[in-house]
């Protein structure tokens, strides 16, 4: 059961939902440099039933490339890791953008994920909007997929993420990766669109594109009516 995660398919490092996780891409979209720290912000460190969320650090590397480094965890992503080192360059790149926030998902002491994304300010066709915007990423380890952790992740993050002042969190996700919709589809997220045959995938074959969000206000529920409409 694949989840989302959080890796750049883009020099603008774009974050997808991959096997195990999700994903954004953040290309054309401004992005706030000159505001306060995004991650100082948001929790430093959130505890749920059975694990913790706690901030990133590059000393987590060798764990991260534990699962990021794996087939599975690669599935639906352009940028891929090959080695501990890459890992913790991305990870240092992670935290010295003050947009960018990043937690990895702890299970008995064991780093078996991580989650986070980059806010940013939407596109407009006047003044520059005030609001901010989140891609959410994620992915977890094969060993633990199917355990319901990436919902309660989620889960834990979304009214934390909507505290901090985000409007919408936008997630995409390729096809193939049923796992991860059903994981945003039950924390309130509405499918918005799908770009069809959008991504070519590693095997050359064509690849349908999903967005979903979830936003600050009521517009969730009132997606969901109109769809059972």
């Amino acid at each position: 059961c694949p989840y989302s995660q959080v890796i750049g398919r883009s020099s603008n490092e774009g974050f997808r939902t991959e096997a195990g996780g999700s994903r954004l891409n953040m290309a054309n979209h401004r992005v706030g440099f000159m505001s306060t720290p995004f991650a100082q912000q948001v929790p430093h460190r959130i505890v749920l039933p059975g694990m913790r969320l706690r901030r990133a650090h590059p000393d987590d590397a060798q764990a991260v490339f534990e699962y990021r480094g794996r087939p599975e965890c690669q599935a639906y992503v352009s940028q891929t890791l090959t080695s501990v080192e890459e890992t913790r360059t991305m990870l240092k790149d992670r935290l010295a953008n003050p947009d960018c926030v990043m937690w990895v998902i702890q299970n008995s002491g064991r780093v078996i994920g991580d989650i986070g994304g980059r806010r940013f300010h939407p596109e407009s066709l006047g003044p520059a909007p005030q609001e901010w915007d989140f891609y959410l990423g994620y992915v977890l380890h094969p060993d633990v997929w199917g355990q319901g952790l990436a919902t309660s992740a989620v889960a834990a993050l979304v009214p934390r993420l909507h505290a901090a002042g985000i409007r919408r969190i936008n997630a995409k996700v390729l096809g193939p990766n049923e796992g991860s919709i059903r994981v945003l589809l039950k924390n309130g997220f509405a499918l918005e669109g799908c770009e069809h045959a959008a991504v070519l995938g590693r095997d050359r074959t064509w690849l349908d594109d999903h967005l979903l969000a979830h936003y600050r206000d009521d517009r969730n529920s009132q997606s969901r009516q109109g769809e059972r409409r």
